[in-house]
């Protein structure tokens, strides 16, 4: 088995005045240590705003980085068709200026057909 013993503590000895802490220093103690972990609290929290921005940074760049591709093909994609538009629209704007031509030939054709007609009688009648 194993031995204990016991020891009694000896009293501590009695409380003097300059054994004692002087007046206020527990004051100005509890103060200091205030100041710190305000401190430390506003250094936690600027260090955590930080890399919360910085995160929000590298977020946003891998995404304009994953969306620039996607975007630059939508953009030519998108220039394409209005090249395409353009183009439809400028050969029905030939077509229609071809037919107009060709309508407005016929109607001068029409017009000299009859006016020689007309002159025609005219001199038949005469």
């Amino acid at each position: 088995m194993n031995n204990f013993t016991t020891t009694t503590a000896a009293a501590p000895p009695p409380a003097t005045k300059e054994s004692l802490p002087r007046s206020g220093h527990v004051n100005e103690v509890c103060k200091e240590w205030l100041v710190r972990e305000d401190g430390a609290l506003a250094y936690k929290l600027q260090s955590q705003e930080i890399n919360d921005f910085y995160k929000g940074n590298r977020y946003r760049n891998g995404m304009v980085r994953e969306d620039f591709p996607t975007a630059l093909h939508e953009q030519i994609k998108e220039k394409e068709q209005a090249q395409r538009q353009v183009e439809a629209y400028r050969r029905r704007l030939t077509e229609q200026e071809e037919h107009d031509k060709r309508v407005a030939k016929e109607i001068a054709d029409k017009l000299e057909r009859d006016l020689q007609e007309q002159q025609q009688m005219e001199i038949q009648t005469k």
